[in-house]
């Protein structure tokens, strides 16, 4: 977040999202630290953004929609919350073909983003039906980054 805060400048505004106190009180203490007064940390949850429609220029995911049971809602809501022509860029982790029924149960597994995985047919279906027009992709090492834009 603080990256975002000091690219968007001192006219623009960077939100970071959680659901518990905790991360949310250690993210504005390091804001706090690091002089970002550009930067809001909003209480929720990525199924249901506390944003108005139409209201952010750029959404970064770093391996947070892996953690959603409901992709397809999360994509929805990040192209609600999206200005039109704004830039949505993904870094979650996408398998060839199924996670397998015992990795989706194993918790441990759904931490470390795997179990959650997006399933590349999955993936590319969900950005369609969220709003994409134009829904890319390119591996770079071990992850996928997904940039979508909405126009």
């Amino acid at each position: 977040m603080l990256l975002s805060a000091r690219r968007v400048g001192p006219t623009g505004k960077a939100y970071g999202l959680d659901m518990t106190d905790e991360m949310l009180n250690l993210a504005r203490e390091n804001a706090r630290k690091a002089g970002a007064e550009n930067v809001e940390f909003l209480m929720g949850q990525i199924e249901n953004i506390p944003l108005p429609d139409d209201s952010v220029d750029v959404i970064i995911s770093n391996c947070v929609i892996n953690l959603s049971a409901d992709k397809p809602r999360v994509l929805r809501e990040a192209f609600r919350v999206l200005k039109p022509g704004g830039r949505f860029a993904v870094s979650d982790v996408v398998v060839r073909g199924e996670v397998p029924a015992e990795v989706r149960k194993n918790v441990e597994l759904w931490i470390g983003c795997i179990a959650g995985a997006l399933e590349k047919p999955s993936s590319s279906a969900c950005s369609l039906t969220s709003g994409s027009k134009r829904p890319t992709s390119s591996p770079r090492e071990s992850t996928t980054w997904r940039m979508c834009a909405r126009s």
